[in-house]
């Protein structure tokens, strides 16, 4: 008996063997899914390795101007306090003979940022590079929206990572590859508590300058529009295309167009006066303000400029 039972001893611990294998592999899975979709984050982003990093975007010859390279100071520079002085950048690269930069090409962009255009995408490569930069604690990059295009794709399982979304997406000859993927949650509120859920709506970068009418993932077709970019407002000082924490302009009121922050405002939202549209009977964060259709308009209008402008000629 002992000799018959030794067999199925082994069998039985080959068995053993093989189902405490196979735990750790659906237990991986799980915490990997967790790690992708947090319960508490607001967008959960997949960037294809080699991506990650701006300093690492270049021009290539298929895309078409303008080439524009941004120019700031170092966050570690102690003089970044004093703003970049477009005529002192201008003759600083004039002195050191960087070559094929546009005819006023040289622009002012912000406080602290220098916008260079050159005639070809090599030279504009190149500049990122060159020492004039370095040696003047200054930094370059070229813009994402001057080489890459967004396009929202729906109906995208939310189950799915974005990885493996990624992984299954093949874009039509002719066009760049999907380097991003970006899910887009929405607020679910529940008594007292809100959190974020995800939906079924992505958001994809392309590189190249020019958007696919649609993508193949897995073999099937999947419908791609334009991305269009919300409307941002500061609740420090009301203006648009920057938040609060970003503001360095001196308060004003949402509610009562006076100098204090809104948020500690008491007059009530029947008495608001919007000064964005000289004395509308609302708050100056309202989205039927006038102010903000105009804004969405100016910025549709840009975007709709630079695709035709890039588009290919008829």
């Amino acid at each position: 008996m002992s000799a018959m039972d030794a067999p199925d001893k082994g069998a039985d611990q080959a068995v053993q063997q093989k189902q405490a294998l196979k735990r750790p592999a659906v237990d991986t899975r799980a915490d990997s899914k967790k790690t992708t979709s947090p319960s508490g984050s607001i967008q959960s982003v997949f960037t294809k390795p080699g991506f990650e990093n701006d300093a690492d975007i270049q021009y290539s010859e298929s895309d078409k101007g303008p080439y524009t390279v941004f120019v700031s100071r170092k966050e570690t520079d102690p003089s970044s306090g004093s703003s970049l002085k477009t005529l002192r950048v201008a003759q600083l690269l004039h002195k050191h003979n960087v070559p094929d930069i546009a005819e006023g090409g040289i622009k002012e962009t912000g406080r602290n940022k220098i916008s260079v255009t050159f005639n070809k995408p090599q030279s504009a490569n190149a500049f990122l590079k060159n020492p004039v930069l370095e040696n003047s604690n200054l930094v370059g990059h070229i813009p994402r929206f001057h080489i890459f295009r967004l396009g929202v794709v729906r109906n995208i399982p939310t189950e799915w990572t974005l990885e493996e979304l990624l992984s299954g997406i093949c874009t039509p000859p002719n066009f760049g590859e999907v380097i991003r993927a970006r899910r887009l949650n929405f607020k679910s509120r529940r008594e007292d508590s809100v959190t974020w859920v995800p939906s079924t709506t992505v958001v994809l970068t392309f590189t190249g300058q020019r958007l696919p009418d649609k993508i193949f993932c897995f073999n099937a077709s999947l419908p791609v529009s334009l991305y269009h970019l919300p409307t941002i407002q500061c609740r420090n000082c009301c203006r648009f295309s920057h938040i609060a924490k970003q503001c360095r302009s001196k308060p004003r009121c949402f509610r009562c167009a006076q100098p204090h922050s809104g948020e500690s405002c008491s007059i009530p939202d029947s008495s608001s006066s919007c000064f964005l549209c000289h004395g509308g009977r609302h708050m100056a964060t309202d989205s039927k303000c006038p102010e903000h259709s105009r804004q969405k308009s100016i910025k549709m209008l840009i975007l709709s400029t630079t695709v035709q402008c890039l588009c290919p000629c008829r």
